[in-house]
């Protein structure tokens, strides 16, 4: 008998029980005739059967958060003891976004036709990346799937927390920075020229200060900055661009960042954290270490840890212990590789990487906060700068004229 792959949909059915009474509920199948049955081993004769309504709902794209969630869920499911092509149709069918209702059923589908569920995430890698299919693919080979998963959603949401904690301490300064541009913007585009038209009506000629603010105001005016904004625009677009293109040049990038002071020793801290996150995470699934070390590698999206970690790697596979490769790289801080040093000596390598993980991530929510506090200082003196420079400059004329009546 052929395979029914068709996808499973809600059918609404009417029928009788056993003792003549009408009986009504929804059941899940591919066909009515699927439905009819499941109705008939029951012991209930199908009277109507018509496909449910489609909910509504939004397509949307299928988000990190999405994927942590399925993650979270299916683990629970399949410690339920569900079977995991039931587990999957849950989840399809009680998606919130028409995207991930989809992706689910086709990676269901994939698994009904028996060709295993890292398999079936591997025609994903969009949205499945190398990490999470590789993870998969050894708790199926060892029988612990539900555990790997649970493990592998616990990794999904410390690494989720890694990267929500960088974004707040890169995107406040950015967003205060634009409101304060576009505060000197609107004075400039408004408020200056009103100034500018009452001067020019005396005669006189204006302060350095002044004119250099009128200048700028008159440049905003004209299309001249419209082709500065399209020239700041294409600028970033071809920046972007080499860096997903040009190696050399990426790398070159990476260095200079990691120079930075600050936000250098914050990726140095979130890189040590995801290393190990991701490290404990593989080994703990019963990943070979090299095989491992390969995964966090390509995890990384740091040219130079990434440098780092294939070195790391090499060293591995002639012998080193972990501990010493690390300390051999000068990528990672003394703690990392002395707590590491602790883990190997003592066979628990999976959980001092854990507490690695765990110090740094601390050490992350602390950088972030000390660096709010010392950004928001600099950010207010240079909104102040700017809006209390120009209105200085726009009355320097006024006090000349009262200082010449």
């Amino acid at each position: 008998m052929a395979l029914d792959n068709r996808k499973e949909v809600d059918y609404n059915w009417v029928g009788r029980d056993k003792l003549g009474n009408r009986v009504e509920g929804t059941l899940k199948g591919s066909s009515p005739t699927k439905i009819r049955s499941l109705l008939n081993a029951q012991g209930i004769q199908p009277l109507k059967i018509v496909k449910a309504k489609v909910k509504k709902g939004k397509g949307g794209k299928v988000k990190p958060e999405d994927i942590m969630l399925f993650t979270r869920q299916l683990a629970t499911m399949l410690q339920a003891g569900l079977p995991l092509s039931e587990a999957l149709a849950m989840q399809a069918s009680g998606a919130s976004k028409i995207a991930l209702s989809e992706l689910l059923y086709a990676v269901k589908s994939d698994v009904d036709r028996g060709g295993g569920l890292s398999n079936a995430l591997s025609k994903h890698p969009f949205i499945f990346d190398r990490t999470y299919v590789g993870l998969v693919a050894a708790g199926e080979r060892s029988g612990t799937l539900e555990k790997i998963l649970s493990q592998l959603a616990e990794f999904l949401e410390k690494n989720s927390r890694i990267k929500k904690t960088i974004k707040k301490a890169l995107v406040y300064p950015i967003i205060v920075i634009c409101i304060a541009l576009g505060i000197t913007a609107l004075i400039l585009w408004k408020v200056v020229p009103v100034f500018a038209d009452m001067f020019k009506e005396q005669g006189r000629e204006l302060p350095a200060a002044t004119q250099f603010v009128v200048n700028i105001s008159e440049g905003i005016r004209s299309w001249g900055f419209v082709y500065v904004v399209m020239g700041i625009g294409m600028f970033i677009f071809l920046f972007k661009r080499l860096l997903r293109t040009n190696q050399a040049f990426k790398r070159k990038f990476d260095e200079q960042v990691l120079k930075l002071p600050v936000f250098g020793n914050l990726i140095v801290l979130s890189n040590s954290a995801n290393f190990a996150s991701t490290l404990s995470t593989m080994y703990e699934a019963g990943t070979p270490i090299i095989a491992s070390l390969n995964t966090v590698a390509n995890s990384t999206s740091n040219t130079v840890f990434q440098d780092a970690i294939e070195k790391i790697k090499g060293n591995v596979a002639i012998g080193q212990e972990l501990n010493f490769a690390m300390r051999q790289s000068k990528m990672f801080p003394d703690m990392v590789s002395y707590m590491i040093g602790i883990g190997e000596k003592s066979g628990n390598l999976s959980e001092m990487l854990n507490k690695v993980s765990d110090l740094y991530m601390e050490d992350i929510d602390n950088a972030v906060g000390a660096m709010m506090s010392l950004i928001e200082p600099i950010l207010i003196v240079i909104l102040g700068s700017l809006v209390g420079g120009i209105v200085v400059a726009m009355y320097l004329p006024l006090f000349s004229m009262a200082e010449g009546a």
